[in-house]
């Protein structure tokens, strides 16, 4: 989301005027996709690289979060410590204003993420289960009984036979 946002100030800042309107559509996904998703896209790839030659605070930007995503294949938590602190000052650094924005909640919630080194869980199951359940209750437009509500759920959620 911070790249994202950092490529609509530059946008509306006008550093990428020279970009036609079909290159600027591409560039809103050219840098969403990791660098192994634009292999399969070279057309995103080739607007991508247009646009890192035209503001180098994008290629900067991008460089921070492969960093910050390649954190997460590293097994050993002390590595993943020291490397992470040197990611963050490397943010500090470059003082892109919606990275720093993303580093004040990250570090807000550090102690909790820095959970995943050594035992390797998300609680992706659990933000899954809710979000389900907000759907389900967005498309009941309110249940007759709570009884019915939490029947709807657990039937869509497996747990009825």
């Amino acid at each position: 989301k911070a790249i994202d946002t950092l490529r609509s100030q530059l946008l509306q800042e006008g550093k990428f005027s020279s970009l036609t309107g079909e290159e600027r559509k591409k560039l809103t996904w050219a840098v969403r996709y990791s660098t192994d998703s634009l292999k399969k896209f070279p057309a995103y790839k080739k607007v991508l690289q247009k646009a890192i030659s035209i503001c180098p605070e994008l290629h900067s930007a991008i460089d921070l979060r492969n960093q910050f995503k390649a954190l997460f294949d590293l097994k050993l938590p002390h590595i993943a410590r020291s490397r992470l602190s040197n990611w963050m000052r490397q943010v500090t650094k470059s003082k892109l204003a919606p990275l720093l924005k993303f580093l004040k909640t990250f570090r807000n919630w550090k102690d909790w993420i820095m959970n995943f080194f050594p035992f390797r869980y998300t609680n992706g199951t659990a933000e899954g289960l809710n979000n389900k359940i907000k759907l389900i209750k967005r498309l009941g437009f309110g249940f007759d009984s709570f009884m019915h509500f939490r029947i709807r759920i657990l039937h869509t959620c497996g747990a009825l036979c």
